[in-house]
């Protein structure tokens, strides 16, 4: 179900007939808009924290990797981009508050291989932490 034909459906069942999408001025179209994504709000914060949490993440200048859970996302931003006929593009940002659980190589437990020139880790150093970002989406 995308964004547009529910609300074209939502102004159908409010008006009792077909919605006559450019017989409004551009301001209440855009508010329309607006009430139909925070109508809509649960749904799309679902698919955020789906798609947050699905993302691959990183431990920067380590040799290790993150396992991220969300545990609320927040919605921020509607940023109208475009307003069509009958359908509308919009910006929609969230902010996330997640933990995140981290595992790297720790210096401590490494040893080089001069032979080689590799360097074997033999043992992880976790970290657990928490963070705020603000995702957007179109």
């Amino acid at each position: 179900m995308t964004a547009n034909v529910e609300a074209q459906n939502v102004a159908n069942r409010r008006s009792g007939g077909p919605f006559q999408w450019w017989g409004l001025c551009e301001e209440t179209r855009a508010e329309f808009v607006r009430q139909q994504v925070e109508a809509h709000d649960e749904e799309m914060r679902k698919q955020v924290v789906a798609q947050f949490e699905d993302r691959y993440f990183y431990v920067i200048d380590e040799n290790g990797d993150a396992e991220v859970t969300a545990e609320k996302a927040t919605l921020e931003e509607v940023e109208i981009l475009e307003l069509r006929e009958g359908e509308a593009v919009v910006h929609v940002s969230y902010d996330v508050k997640y933990e995140a659980d981290l595992s790297h190589d720790d210096p401590d437990m490494q040893s080089y291989d001069h032979e080689t020139g590799t360097t074997m880790s033999w043992g992880p150093r976790p970290h657990v932490t928490g963070r705020r970002k603000a995702r957007g989406g179109r």
